[in-house]
């Protein structure tokens, strides 16, 4: 498990997840990812979390079938890190997904940790904390790709609670699943002891989203339900402890 953090003292930040890209894909939308990486690009105080399965990874032996592929699994490593490079400062690290561990099962070779060294960005591995420092206001982000095999939103949703039942931060992250919500919004209780008062505060989980489309995906193959695309946007604000996030 990692920790990193980021600070700012001008404004509002905004965490951008992206992950669940499948580069290599038949259904994997380039021109949407190049769309959020180009928003990330313009958009003051805009960072990126990297939430895995960036590449397909496609093998003989994996369940995407690597003859539909249209890269080699070294051709979408050398383009997925053309796409990140120009952003690649404002990446606060990189999670590995269940795609980029074909590899390393295959071949012990740590595609993401390559892709890390490669941009000089954080590996985060499997899970992550996110320290986020917005003018004197702190947030805590904890992430991962997640592991579920379910395949209804119900089954999805109960993996994202585990999650906030194991793990104390104010905003969950998952991807993995495919989808794009927000399930939980809840509100806890703490003791502030600064001053000696008891206050509440709301915890956010999210789903982070995914690039691919529905007509000739694994999804409409098994009878999925199809599933908004893109990426969630957190609004961590400065001057007060708030948090907004739109899909």
């Amino acid at each position: 498990m990692r920790y990193v953090e980021k600070r700012i003292t001008n404004g509002e930040l905004k965490l951008i997840p992206i992950g669940d890209i499948h580069l290599g894909d038949p259904t994997s939308d380039v021109e949407l990812l190049k769309g959020t990486l180009d928003y990330v690009k313009h958009s003051r105080n805009c960072f990126i979390l990297g939430m895995g399965d960036y590449l397909n990874c496609a093998t003989k032996s994996s369940v995407s079938d690597v003859y539909t592929s249209t890269m080699s699994p070294q051709e979408e490593y050398e383009t997925i890190i053309d796409f990140f490079e120009p952003v690649k400062d404002r990446i606060l690290g990189l999670l590995v997904g269940n795609h980029e561990q074909r590899i390393q099962k295959e071949s012990g070779v740590d595609v993401v940790k390559a892709m890390s060294k490669e941009l000089h960005v954080p590996y985060l591995g499997w899970s992550s904390f996110v320290r986020l420092k917005v003018n004197k206001q702190n947030y805590v982000v904890f992430a991962m790709h997640g592991s579920t095999s379910a395949t209804t939103l119900e089954g999805k949703i109960r993996s994202l609670r585990k999650i906030m039942d194991n793990f104390v931060a104010d905003v969950y992250l998952m991807g993995h699943v495919h989808e794009l919500q927000l399930p939980f919004v809840d509100e806890v209780y703490y003791v502030d002891f600064r001053n000696k008062c008891i206050k509440k505060r709301k915890r956010y989980g999210l789903f982070t989203g995914h690039f691919l489309d529905y007509s000739g995906s694994y999804a409409e193959m098994k009878a999925l339900r199809p599933a908004k695309r893109g990426v969630p946007k957190i609004k961590l604000f400065g001057d007060r402890w708030d948090v907004h996030v739109s899909l």
